[in-house]
């Protein structure tokens, strides 16, 4: 089974995750903001503690936002430099990807479609919406978007829905002309559903090999007109 290192500074607590040998170990900040000071250290203990070495990890997973302007751009710059320095891949994982998994792992539903929703600035949301097949199988349905509530729109017919993250309300499911099954809020990150994103993409080859993972904004990518 492959080893996979993971790295989530989305969020004000910088997170790391080692999944080897069939089983996930962690380890997180004691305090908010400290990815600059402890990311690559909380690497380093988290690989001694399993007496490896950087040159054991077979892929690197980092989430690439949105979140936390500064963590998401220290997160993907380290992943990128230690995936050169290890000579493996580098994986990208959206937040909002990684909030539908743990929603279903928290949630184990026969209705696999999420919606995830989480506040940006701006009285914006961030939105996505997600099929969620199987353990790490996140499947993007549309486009990941950021807007005011009132101009969020679902690209699939679906009617019923899973809802995930802190910027959900009854609100918006009535704006949106949905019925929510049932809602996940995470109060941390789900390092074990990180993995299992990563060991997915791995294995159905959905990685960079050339440094080309970039924090995610989504603001950039959409078109406005």
């Amino acid at each position: 089974m492959s080893t996979i290192l993971a790295i989530d500074t989305s969020s004000p607590v910088c997170s790391v995750a080692l999944a080897v040998a069939g089983k996930v170990v962690t380890r997180q900040t004691p305090a908010e903001r400290q990815a600059a000071q402890k990311l690559l250290p909380l690497v380093e203990a988290l690989l001694s503690d399993q007496l490896l070495t950087l040159a054991s990890v077979d892929a690197i997973a980092v989430v690439t936002g949105p979140g936390s302007f500064t963590g998401m751009r220290i997160g993907v710059g380290v992943a990128q430099g230690l995936s050169f320095a290890a000579d493996c891949p580098v994986i990208g994982i959206s937040a909002l990807a990684l909030t539908a998994v743990s929603g279903q792992r928290a949630l184990p539903s026969s209705n696999q479609h999420w919606l995830v929703a989480e506040p940006a600035r701006d009285g914006e949301v961030y939105f996505a919406a997600y099929h969620v097949a199987a353990a790490g199988q996140a499947d993007l349905l549309g486009k990941e978007q950021v807007a005011i509530p009132e101009n969020l729109q679902i690209q699939t017919s679906d009617s019923l829905w899973n809802s995930a993250g802190a910027a959900w309300d009854e609100d918006l499911a009535s704006r949106l002309g949905i019925t929510v099954a049932s809602h996940y809020e995470a109060l941390s990150a789900d390092l074990i559903a990180l993995c299992d994103i990563a060991r997915h993409r791995l294995e159905s080859g959905q990685y960079q090999t050339d440094g080309g993972v970039l924090p995610n904004y989504i603001k950039d990518q959409l078109d406005y007109s």
